[in-house]
Parts: C-alpha cells; sequence; structure tokens
C-alpha cells in the first residue's frame, strides 16, 4: 500500500483509460483492479478466504481516492469482490510492486515481451522457416498496440503467456504422442485465464492451436493431420475453461451456490446478449468492429497489405504446383485462423464493448493464415513397407 502510494504521488497510477502511442485506449481500469487485489479486507477474514473473495480497490480513479484516504488516517476499503476470476496476475502484481514499483514493472513488462517475441520468431522459424516467422511477428506487432502493452500491465502479462506458450509448444517433438500435444495445449489454455482471465485469449488460442498444427504437419497429412489440430484447439479451451470453473467452485465454499450460480450465470448472460448503448447484437456485429478498430491503426494498412503480398511471392517462387498438391494439409494448419470469427459470433456483447483490444485476434489469426501457406510442406503419398534396396540388403543377409 505504501508503495502504491508513493506510485500514485508520482503519477504513475492516474486514469483508468489513458491514450496510447498509436492512438488507442490503455486499460488501466484493469491493471489497476488487478494490482489491488487483495487490498481493503474487512476486519476477520484471513488469507485463504480473501484469496476466494478477491478484493480489490477498483479501477484506476477508485484506486486513487482510496489510497490518498489511507494516506491522510483513513481506512482502507475495497470497492468490491471480484471472485469469479482466479486474478493470478495479481500474483506478478503484488511481487512488482513491493521490489520496483509500478514504473519498473513497466520496463520489465518490456524487457518481457522483448524476450517471448524472440522466443515465439525462433519457434516458428524451427517449424516454418524465417520467413514464415517473419511475417507472422510483423503482423502481430506491426498491425496492433503491441508497442504500448507496457502500459496495460495486464494485456503484458497475457501477451507474455500467449507468445510464451506458443513458443513452447514449437518445441513438441513430432514424433510425440498426440496425447502429450493435448496435455501441453490443456495447460497453457489454464495458464491463460489463470493469468490473463480475458485479456484476448482467443488470441492465445488461435496461436496455440495454430502452432500445434505446425508441429503436427510435419508428421501427419489429411484426416490425422485435422484431428490433431482439432484435439489440439479443444484440449486449450478446456483446458480455460477447467481453470475458470474451479475458481467457481471454490466460491461456493464462501458464498454458496446460489449467489455464484447468479453471478456467473449473469455475466455470461450479459456477455452473450447484453444490451449496452450503441451495439449491433447481429451475428456478425462484433467483426465489424474489431475490424474498424485493426484498421484504424496507422501501419495495419501498411503492414497487412506488404505481407500478404510477401506471401504471394513466396508461395509463388516455391511454385503453385507445390500449392495445389498441398493445400489440404495448408488449410487445415489455417483453419484455427476461425477461432476469433466464432468468438466474436457467441460473445457478442463482450467482442463489440471491448473491441478496442478484442481485435488484436484478427492479426493472431493472419499470422498462422500467412505461416500455413508460406511454409514447407510435404505432399505424402502411400509408399511400400520397405524400399527394393532394403529387400536386396535382406536377401545378401539372408
Amino acid at each position: 500500500v505504501q508503495q502504491l502510494f508513493e506510485d500514485v504521488e508520482r503519477g504513475a497510477i492516474d486514469e483508468n483509460y489513458p491514450t496510447g502511442t498509436p492512438g488507442a485506449m490503455l486499460d488501466r481500469f484493469s491493471e489497476c483492479k488487478r494490482m489491488t487485489v487483495g487490498l481493503g479486507d474487512p476486519s476477520g477474514v484471513g488469507p485463504v478466504e480473501s484469496a476466494i473473495r478477491s478484493p480489490t480497490l477498483g479501477g484506476c480513479a477508485s484506486t486513487t481516492e482510496r489510497i490518498n484516504d489511507w494516506a491522510q488516517g483513513g481506512g482502507l476499503e475495497q470497492a468490491y469482490e471480484y471472485s469469479r476470476y482466479w486474478n493470478g496476475s495479481a500474483l506478478v502484481f503484488r511481487l512488482g510492486l513491493v521490489t520496483v514499483g509500478v514504473t519498473g514493472m513497466r520496463v520489465l513488462a518490456a524487457v518481457a515481451l522483448a524476450g517471448v517475441v524472440m522466443l515465439a520468431w525462433r519457434g516458428w522459424s524451427r517449424l516454418a522457416g524465417a520467413a514464415a516467422a517473419s511475417l507472422m511477428v510483423a503482423v502481430i506487432i506491426g498491425s496492433t498496440d503491441f508497442i504500448d502493452l507496457p502500459g496495460a500491465l495486464l494485456h503484458a502479462v497475457s501477451w507474455t503467456v500467449s507468445l510464451g506458450a506458443a513458443a513452447l509448444i514449437a518445441t513438441i517433438p513430432p514424433g510425440a504422442p498426440a496425447r502429450v500435444a493435448a496435455w501441453v495445449l490443456f495447460v497453457a489454455g489454464a495458464a491463460s485465464l489463470y493469468l490473463g482471465d480475458m485479456a484476448n485469449p482467443e488470441a492465445a488460442w488461435v496461436l496455440a492451436t495454430g502452432t500445434a498444427a505446425m508441429v503436427a504437419v510435419s508428421e501427419v497429412s489429411g484426416r490425422p493431420l485435422a484431428s490433431r489440430t482439432a484435439l489440439a484447439g479443444v484440449a486449450w479451451i478446456a483446458g480455460f475453461a477447467y481453470m475458470w470453473c474451479t475458481k467457481w467452485l471454490f466460491g461456493v465454499v464462501v458464498y454458496g451456490l446460489d449467489r455464484v450460480r447468479a453471478d456467473i450465470g449473469g455475466q455470461i448472460e450479459e456477455r452473450l446478449d447484453g444490451e449496452h448503448a450503441g451495439l449491433e447484437l447481429g451475428l456478425w456485429g462484433g467483426l465489424d468492429r474489431t475490424w474498424d478498430a485493426w484498421w484504424s491503426f496507422p501501419l495495419t494498412s501498411v503492414v497487412v497489405p506488404a505481407a500478404v503480398v510477401i506471401a504471394l511471392v513466396l508461395v509463388a517462387r516455391r511454385g503453385w504446383d507445390d500449392a495445389r498438391r498441398t493445400w489440404l494439409d495448408r488449410c487445415i494448419v489455417a483453419a484455427p485462423a476461425l477461432i476469433p470469427l466464432v468468438w466474436y459470433a457467441v460473445l457478442r456483447n463482450h467482442t463489440q464493448v471491448h473491441a478496442w483490444f478484442v481485435y488484436r485476434s484478427l492479426p493472431a489469426a493472419l499470422a498462422v493464415v500467412l505461416a500455413a501457406w508460406t511454409m514447407n510442406v510435404r505432399p505424402r503419398t502411400s509408399a511400400p513397407t520397405s524400399a527394393p534396396d532394403d529387400d536386396a540388403a535382406l536377401s545378401r543377409v539372408r
């Protein structure tokens, strides 16, 4: 609390939604809400119950007011309890606050993001080649507000986890059993919910599943490839849902089933079809709004067309005949790009209310498509169980 007060005095904690470098909003509201999880407990609440209730000082405006009241001798009171998430990012924020403060955490977030981008590029480069990996990174960074993520720490943590998970998935040996990849994807989905909450989980899902498909295509083709890609996608969202639901079960211990059911049910109903000023709750309203948010960034109109042209040149240099022979496998690897479209159609309210950061899953999806069509995919045909030279050698041995 003392460190928070010093950060408030320095102006490191100010507005809920300041404007970032490319002109988009920075989500400081979510940052302050998670950064102050565990503060403002009523008297008599122990650490375990506090972890389940997850009291918070709220957004930055609320946090600033409450911290200043504390500094003047008042009590530190919570704004509300945010119990439906694990709020695992508080583990990072609490340690960061007591060591380097908010400004120091922004510096560390920039370093962490740069590191995971390098790791992800290296992993994608091994799977798809340096050109494909570079296109993926260029689209994800160049056509978004990626440069501003350290200014919204929850989103910085979320993308660090997402890209780090993709880098880890890229290290899965091609010959590993499908269940190994499934478990890695399950853990990746759980980590995304635990640390990143709802900060672009659909983008994390796309990158994780797409990377798993890039691993699988080096070994299998056709229906087996489709099965492994589908298994990876299901495993990721299963891990995400598992981690989320377990927090609800802990919540039942403190609040009772009726309150938890009302809270979760109300949120699900709101995020699916909740009324909100200016929302178009048609099937594709979310896609329209996220598309507009994506193309509002200054470099999108340059980076995206350039990436597509470079991809076409790479395909042409390899030969259109190769693309025709491997089109099915490439379409399967690119299939995870459909995840954001389904996400937008289902979570219509959430997508449109938060379109100013949900749009990031569109460049993530494009990155997977570009990789699918520029990576080296070897066409596979049925072959005899043993080659003629092997038969001759076997005869000589006999």
